[in-house]
């Protein structure tokens, strides 16, 4: 061990004062004069608006050629946690627009290796069958099981798997009344 008598002393690093102090007052930002950045929250709004399991869903979100540039540039944001949703969204979103820019997008993402399988899925899955399809032969030999599994289940070569039934297990009266349980007056074994 170290004779503790020759080690330098430790200082703690100096921290510079910052210009203004160390607190500044919150400034509200009119979004009116910012138009892209209200646009942006619009589509981030609509994208995320059926996203909800608890909520009632008025209707499919309806997406035009004027969001594709914004819904192309969503796909492109990769690495936010909070985003991931809203980026799977928007891939979801391209799919409804007929547009060359959208469809080679999505062709992209599917093909790529470093995006999540659930990305590449949703690109996948928003592809028209006909546009799709002509990929089905480089995927069956993808990197990627989850999305190998998806082509074959898609193109029927997938084997028909049995799964085991769900059933109930009949309730051995001797344990429960044992355990002080009986199934006889329970409301919960009725």
């Amino acid at each position: 061990m170290a004779d503790e008598n020759f080690l330098p002393v430790e200082r703690p690093p100096t921290i510079p004062a910052l210009a203004r102090g160390t607190t500044r007052t919150s400034v509200t930002v009119e979004l009116a004069n910012l138009p892209s950045v209200a646009r942006r929250r619009e589509l981030n709004d609509r994208l995320l608006d059926h996203t909800c399991g608890f909520m009632p869903a008025d209707g499919r979100f309806v997406f035009t050629a004027d969001d594709l540039g914004l819904l192309l540039l969503v796909t492109h944001e990769r690495f936010g946690s909070t985003s991931s949703l809203l980026r799977r969204q928007a891939v979801s979103a391209l799919g409804q627009l007929d547009d060359d820019p959208a469809v080679a997008r999505l062709r992209e993402l599917v093909m790529s290796p470093v995006e999540h399988d659930q990305v590449r899925l949703t690109a996948l899955t928003a592809l028209t069958p006909d546009r799709s399809a002509r990929m089905y032969d480089e995927l069956l030999g993808d990197s990627s099981e989850v999305i190998r599994e998806h082509v074959r289940r898609l193109t029927g070569a997938a084997q028909a798997e049995r799964r085991a039934t769900p059933g109930q297990v009949r309730l051995d009266p001797e344990v429960s009344l044992r355990d002080g349980h009986d199934p006889r007056t329970c409301h919960c074994c009725s």
